[in-house]
């Protein structure tokens, strides 16, 4: 099976491999704009703006389970390589051990200083009172996010990209499912939407952990291999490093201006630019997908020494990258106002 990772078309492998970490990371996002969609629909513009203000916490979360779950991936997909699988599972151990230690900090501090958090963010007013109840709910399924994420990463350098779409779809579907039935039906507004995540969140960390120690076919989850060990831990966070300084600055600059934005226009201004941010992502998404997706296969190839193949890998993912970034930017300028009213319709 892994054989064909050094012989396959390199074209049918980036797409292969690409749309796994496409689904993943758009699971991700999806749980933000089903939560805006619903909200916006069922709670109105305060409600999209309280969600658009916890738009860096998402991000923040993002990073944290790149810094891990890519590292290991990638770490992983070489141990295939080179057929040192005992060096991939004793990978996979500790990168879930970070991925939760970290996960379960991130949303201990985050539960116990939400208003503090979400006045730094830039929310007052009425717009404190919504965030507030979308944000502290959250917070209990922060470590979840941040698993979820590093998780996937691990699954897809395991050498099974089909697997992490599948368990992707199961919590995205959880989520937009329960959205509507939360905060609609069982008027639970804000916080119902929070609780649609965190049990989106919850089915797919059960579905990945299940499949890891019981069905992976080449690296499987060890109780004996959860442990850290320093030289592990740093080697997966150097390498994963890059990618969580990118969504860490993504972060810090949504929040300057959120802030911003607040003093421009306020709530109305902080709503619009949450949509707008969406949009972004939605085009970036597929290029970090490729970005992503590529690992496993560098990463397989640079361990069997195809230094020829790595190269062209490369180039025609830089290519892909390239043309997508363009389609996206001429959709968003030529049909703004469709896009938009998918959101709001017949608001300013």
């Amino acid at each position: 099976m892994l054989e064909i990772l050094e012989k396959e078309k390199i074209s049918k492998l980036i797409i292969q491999y690409s749309l796994p970490a496409l689904v993943a990371m758009g699971v991700n996002i999806l749980y933000n704009l089903a939560d805006r969609f619903f909200i916006g629909y069922y709670v109105g513009r305060l409600g999209i703006a309280g969600v658009s203000l916890t738009m860096p916490i998402s991000t923040l979360n993002l990073a944290t389970g790149l810094l891990f779950g890519i590292g290991s991936g990638v770490l992983m997909s070489i141990s295939l390589g080179k057929k040192d699988l005992k060096r991939g599972e004793s990978i996979l151990g500790n990168g879930l051990c970070l991925l939760f230690l970290v996960g379960i900090l991130q949303s201990i501090g985050l539960f116990l200083f939400t208003d503090k958090v979400i006045m730094a963010l830039g929310g007052t007013g009425d717009l404190f009172s919504y965030t507030m109840d979308y944000l502290k709910l959250l917070s209990l399924g922060v470590f979840l996010q941040v698993m979820y994420i590093g998780t996937n990463e691990m699954i897809i350098g395991s050498g099974a990209p089909k697997k992490a779409m599948l368990i992707g779809l199961v919590g995205c579907l959880t989520n937009i499912i329960l959205d509507p039935i939360f905060i609609n039906v069982f008027n639970l507004g804000m916080k119902g939407a929070a609780l649609a995540t965190v049990i989106g969140n919850f089915m797919a960390v059960t579905f990945q952990l299940i499949y890891l120690s019981r069905y992976s076919e080449h690296l499987k989850l060890k109780l004996k291999k959860l442990y850290l060990k320093w030289d592990r831990v740093k080697e997966l966070s150097t390498i994963g490093t890059p990618a969580f300084l990118v969504q860490f600055f993504t972060a810090i600059v949504v929040v300057l201006t959120n802030i911003i934005l607040k003093r421009l226009g306020g709530d109305l201004y902080i709503a619009a630019f949450g949509i707008l941010s969406s949009l972004y992502l939605i085009v970036f998404l597929p290029i970090v997908a490729i970005y992503q997706g590529t690992q496993p296969i560098l990463g397989y190839n640079y361990g069997r020494e195809n230094t020829s193949r790595v190269e062209k890998i490369c180039r025609k993912s830089l290519i892909y990258s390239t043309v997508i970034a363009t389609l996206g930017f001429l959709v968003i300028v030529l049909a703004n106002d469709s896009i938009m009213n998918i959101f709001v319709k017949a608001d300013e």
